[in-house]
């Protein structure tokens, strides 16, 4: 059995982002490689897999080493190709995963202040199960063409491509 509090490491996210077969709900500030080229490689299985990505763009966020500049390209080349809409949710800070009925809710840590916990013995997030996923995909827009509706949260606005560049 998979612990409550546990890592949020490169290969877990990664795993869960592969592991998805109906729903995968992805909302962090920011990308590394290893996420967005799992991230595109779904893409390939719209539109039978539910698939949500929220992110913030602002630049600051790289500066700070949430992420890196090049997974943002990767994510927005794929994202192009696969007419797939990005969305962003401006100062979001925390990091969460649905993937089906699984969901891992994370602190990212800045890259250029600590390389983030790989240990279950150090925690920096939680995995749930079935009884919030559905909750917290809806929140974030999961299947829904009309981010208006009363249930979103976040991610109400896409991911022009001129704030990319």
């Amino acid at each position: 059995m998979t612990q409550t509090f546990t890592s949020a490491s490169p290969d877990r996210i990664v795993e869960m982002i592969l592991a998805a077969q109906r729903r995968l709900v992805f909302v962090a500030p920011a990308l590394t490689r290893t996420a967005a080229e799992a991230l595109a490689a779904r893409m390939e299985d719209l539109p039978g897999l539910s698939l949500s990505i929220i992110l913030d763009a602002d630049p600051e966020v790289y500066r700070m080493g949430y992420g890196e500049m090049e997974a943002l390209e990767t994510i927005r080349v794929a994202a192009a190709r696969a007419s797939f809409r990005l969305r962003e949710q401006p100062g979001v800070r925390i990091g969460l995963i649905v993937s089906d009925d699984r969901t891992l809710i994370y602190s990212p840590a800045p890259m250029n202040i600590e390389a983030g916990s790989t240990s279950d013995d150090k925690p920096n997030a939680l995995l749930l199960g079935a009884e919030v996923a559905h909750s917290l995909a809806g929140k974030a827009g999961a299947g829904k063409d009309d981010t208006r509706a009363p249930e979103v949260e976040i991610g109400g606005s896409s991911l022009s491509v001129e704030w990319v560049e």
